[in-house]
């Protein structure tokens, strides 16, 4: 017996506007993983910031500056 269309395709993955079948098309470049390493830089600079931010934030002379300045602030 030979096999009928509607045997061939499911009738789930024809769009009801075509007689095509539905397909995930992959398209494969040269800048795939282009975004994703992208991102890795932006994380690792921002994690590197960081880090710059909380050393100065812990050294003594910001620490004493904070400090004055809530004292200012609360004795008002």
């Amino acid at each position: 017996m030979k096999p009928q269309p509607s045997d061939v395709i499911d009738p789930a993955l024809v769009h009801k506007s075509s007689a095509l079948p539905i397909t995930n098309s992959i398209n494969i470049s040269d800048e795939d993983g282009l975004v994703t390493a992208e991102y890795a830089v932006a994380i690792f600079a921002a994690v590197a910031f960081a880090g710059v931010l909380m050393a100065v934030v812990k050294s003594n002379a910001v620490r004493a500056a904070l400090t004055a300045i809530i004292q200012s602030a609360l004795s008002m």
